[in-house]
């Protein structure tokens, strides 16, 4: 078979929503879980039951490994962050098949499930919370109720950063709510839903008390580690650490100045590539194992990479080199054959046979700062025809991810073009990023607010956005000349700096 990317399956999944049987497998389709696309706003990954046993095989040894080389975390509680139904990943097709997760949970068996439900400090029905205020919030409330909090597990360290921005700012009122056993959030809750979670509220006389001295204390001396004092049995957080997310690593060390943080392992919706290593494993530390039990892996070498379609021979998992950098190619028990995955790895070392491999990022075209995953092809297809709607036409434009604050990202638009009306670009902008919000995950960062809306940067007429361009990526950066093209969209930091011009507050 030749390599495949999702494109090759579109047909093939709009059968599945028919309820077609023995479409790409003889299994049936559980339910269609949703990623980003690359020349499309979204697609959706069939999920069996095959592949749901591929992910456990990951799984199960990375929570083995975790609580065997770290015996301090049994049996602490845990939190394991809960994603927010209502803020967009769990849909339903309009046709004879389920759409997405209720949460990550629906990974595990029945009974790990419940082994979960006991050790969870914050229940999931909080995933029925539509304002994300609210539910920082109750999750902070829950968070603060247990002493014993010994592993936290979100995916971008972002999402845990806002959850504790305002720690400090609601401490008085989440005091009284924990002291009243009741919940009172910034924007109010369905009662239905506040006196369910009001039942499962609970706290011990010792630790209000104790909290009222860690806030007074803190009020006193606002440098101390307030986070680190309230959960002071707090071990281990897991969470992306690889490629752009590790520009908040930093920021969440400042937080928890001595607890371990743990990379994840490369875990995509399409299956698990790799699971995370303790030092006392034998592994590289902060380092993925290849998942060699989960899937059937090829590995294309970055230099010689093969255009989808290519037949070529690939390298298998034991054939792969240590220093070299690979784009990970599955075929997994939900149906994807030879699926060009476009992430990726270095291996760094080996264990045994099997490879450690260290995440770098996508392919080409991808940004994916925040989660976000927008791909310059969906970019492309969203601009273009608002440029013609709108009856702008740009001599050059180009979007990257901005920072504009402590902890506030926002995509900007940089954009040359001439005179134009105020309420045009108004309409331009607001428009623009509706339509970027058709991909799932960009939508899901703006509903968690970890991005701002799109911001538009306006160049200078005379400035020469090529030469400023190329400068920062030649004398900063460090990159050749020959090697250097302006892209529609940029995944680095610092634009405003580089091209002259002026922000448009729109």
């Amino acid at each position: 078979m030749p390599i495949s990317v999702f494109d090759d399956y579109i047909e093939y999944v709009r059968d599945i929503e028919d309820a077609k049987p023995a479409v790409l497998t003889e299994e049936k389709v559980l339910r269609l879980i949703p990623t980003s696309g690359s020349a499309s706003a979204s697609k959706a990954i069939p999920f069996t039951r095959s592949l749901k046993r591929e992910f456990q095989r990951g799984i199960r040894p990375w929570i083995f490994d975790m609580y065997i080389n770290r015996p301090k975390l049994w049996p602490g509680k845990i939190y394991w962050s809960i994603t927010p139904s209502a803020l967009g990943l769990r849909e339903r097709a309009n046709r004879s098949i389920a759409v997405g997760f209720g949460d990550d949970s629906d990974y595990f068996s029945i009974i790990e499930k419940a082994l979960l439900k006991f050790l969870l400090v914050v229940p999931e029905e909080i995933n029925k919370i539509q304002d994300i205020q609210s539910f920082r919030y109750v999750t902070l409330l829950f968070l603060l109720s247990k002493r014993n909090l010994r592993f936290m597990s979100v995916w971008n360290p972002m999402f845990l950063i806002l959850i504790l921005n305002n720690l400090t700012h609601w401490f008085p009122g989440l005091l009284r709510d924990l002291q009243n056993a009741t919940i009172n959030p910034p924007v109010d809750i369905a009662w239905q839903l506040k006196t369910r979670l009001e039942r499962k509220l609970k706290i011990s006389a010792q630790r209000i008390k104790e909290l009222r001295q860690i806030y007074k204390r803190w009020r006193l001396d606002k440098d101390i580690p307030i986070c680190r004092m309230i959960w002071p049995e707090l071990t281990l957080i897991s969470c992306w650490a690889d490629s752009n997310a590790g520009h908040f690593i930093g920021q969440l060390k400042k937080i928890f100045p001595d607890v371990e943080i743990q990379p994840k392992g490369l875990i995509a919706t399409e299956g698990f590539v790799s699971l995370p290593l303790t030092p006392a494993s034998g592994g590289d530390s902060g380092r993925g194992l290849l998942a060699v039990n989960s899937h059937f892996f090829e590995f294309m070498e970055v230099d010689k990479y093969i255009e989808p379609g290519g037949n070529s021979k690939l390298k298998l998992a034991h054939e792969l080199e240590v220093g070299k950098k690979y784009t990970v190619v599955l075929t997994t028990g939900g149906g994807l054959y030879r699926y060009n995955l476009q992430d990726i790895i270095e291996v760094v070392s080996f264990r045994g046979k099997v490879a450690v491999v260290r995440f770098l990022g996508k392919h080409d075209y991808v940004s994916d700062f925040l989660g976000e995953k927008l791909n310059a092809f969906h970019v492309e297809k969203v601009l273009k025809p608002l440029f013609v709607k709108y009856g702008i036409f740009p001599e050059f434009y180009m979007m990257a991810p901005e920072e504009y604050g402590q902890n506030i990202f926002a995509y900007t638009l940089f954009i040359k073009i001439k005179d134009c009306s105020r309420d045009l670009l108004m309409k331009f902008v607001k428009d623009a990023d509706s339509s970027l919000a058709e991909n799932i995950h960009y939508r899901y960062c703006r509903k968690l607010q970890q991005l701002k809306h799109l911001r538009l940067f306006i160049v200078e007429p005379g400035a020469s956005v090529v030469e400023c361009y190329l400068f920062r990526k030649v004398c900063c950066d460090g990159q050749r000349l020959g090697n250097v093209k302006v892209p529609l969209l940029e995944n680095n930091l610092g634009w405003t700096k580089v091209f002259p011009g002026r922000l448009f507050c729109a």
